[in-house]
């Protein structure tokens, strides 16, 4: 390792803690990256120092948030740009007083340089016999992290929680003027009125509850959205769908300047609502779309991908509870082949996946694949979903 130069090696860090940082099914990341800085006085400081493996970390459960708070000094705590947490969400009330349950708010109080912060499931509590006999609990998600009312200006403001058990209501102590970049999920809710100014950065996975359904053109009305990404989650019924006002509401509003729009397992989205929002997003660089069918498919919203696109992930299925519209199928292979294969100049990066027997008819995966080879952009046939989970 010490062989390569060290901008390679800075590189390689980067890269490295970047991995780890991944959130696969809302599984919060661990702190191996400490690991590197125990290697040897060298690679601690170009990791720790160059690379910013000192500006993140992970506290998972009980034991490690009481450990961090008990050794971290103040010098160390005021490098932490972005924190992982693992939030308990009680406030413990007895004697006509109020506690968090987890140190968590002791450690919080201590990264007064925090910019981005990613909130989990707590899954290993702290005991009841550490509690006052007769102690009474309330779940109150910002309070328990935040119980001054005090927090930190936030860049980022991420939630990973699991759909159908935790509640969270946010931006009832973590100011919404600061953040760019929000992340939401889980049966989360946000107070009526709030605004959200300099929201760059949207995603919504597995949302549940009303909040949304009743109120997302009022949250997001007066932002300016870059990014905006969506996916419903698992189990249709139980979770907030995106519908056609929804989208309506973003692209002809606060939406109109996209340059990455993902939409995955939309089956409240009707094809003449697509077509009308992709013709308004001409500055629109990415594009993933999993479209369910239910009752109508038209092809005629693939002339409606904007000419400015550089990458493309595109997916036909059928809700389960509906036949598949294999001729509607067929006829969209034909204007995916006209007007995105065929494309000159060329998209640098195409991902398309359709029913086997689609793709089969007449050698139109093998065509596929020989048209890309000649014109020299990526083409990738089969499943993409996996990889936009985000």
């Amino acid at each position: 390792m010490l062989s390569l130069p060290v901008e390679l090696r800075i590189l390689i860090y980067a890269l490295y803690l970047s991995e780890l940082q991944h959130v696969p099914g809302n599984q919060q990341p661990k702190n191996t990256h400490f690991r590197l800085l125990h290697v040897c006085r060298q690679i601690s400081y170009e990791a720790g120092q160059l690379a910013n493996f000192r500006s993140y970390v992970s506290l998972i459960h009980e034991d490690q948030i009481a450990a961090f708070n008990a050794n971290i000094s103040t010098e160390a705590a005021s490098r932490i740009l972005h924190a992982d947490v693992a939030n308990d969400s009680r406030l413990v009330h007895a004697s006509g007083h109020s506690v968090p349950a987890s140190e968590l708010y002791l450690v919080l109080s201590k990264l007064v340089s925090l910019r981005r912060l990613r909130v989990f499931e707590h899954n290993r509590t702290r005991p009841m016999k550490d509690f006052i006999l007769g102690a009474r609990f309330t779940v109150e998600f910002e309070k328990a992290m935040f119980p001054s009312g005090r927090a930190p200006q936030l860049d980022s403001y991420e939630l990973y929680l699991s759909p159908l058990k935790s509640s969270a209501r946010i931006f009832q102590v973590v100011s919404c003027n600061s953040v760019q970049r929000l992340r939401l999920s889980g049966d989360c809710g946000l107070p009526q009125g709030t605004k959200l100014p300099r929201l760059t950065n949207l995603a919504i996975n597995g949302v549940t509850g009303h909040y949304l359904e009743q109120h997302m053109e009022e949250y997001f009305a007066q932002c300016q959205l870059k990014e905006f990404q969506y996916t419903q989650g698992a189990k249709p019924g139980a979770y907030f769908e995106l519908r056609d006002r929804h989208l309506n509401s973003l692209v002809f509003g606060s939406a109109s300047g996209l340059h990455k729009l993902v939409l995955l397992g939309c089956s409240r989205l009707s094809s003449l609502t697509l077509t009308s929002c992709l013709r308004h997003l001409d500055q629109l660089r990415y594009l993933a779309l999993s479209f369910v069918s239910v009752h109508e498919l038209d092809s005629d919203f693939v002339s409606a991908f904007p000419s400015s696109l550089i990458v493309l992930k595109f997916s036909i299925s059928n809700a389960w509870y509906t036949n598949p519209l294999l001729q509607e199928e067929h006829k969209l292979c034909n204007s995916v082949e006209g007007l995105i294969i065929k494309r000159r100049p060329p998209l640098k990066f195409v991902f398309v996946n359709f029913r086997d027997e689609v793709m089969a008819m007449s050698g139109r995966g093998k065509r596929w694949t020989r048209i890309a080879e000649e014109r020299k952009f990526a083409l990738q046939l089969g499943a993409w979903e996996e990889d936009e989970i985000f």
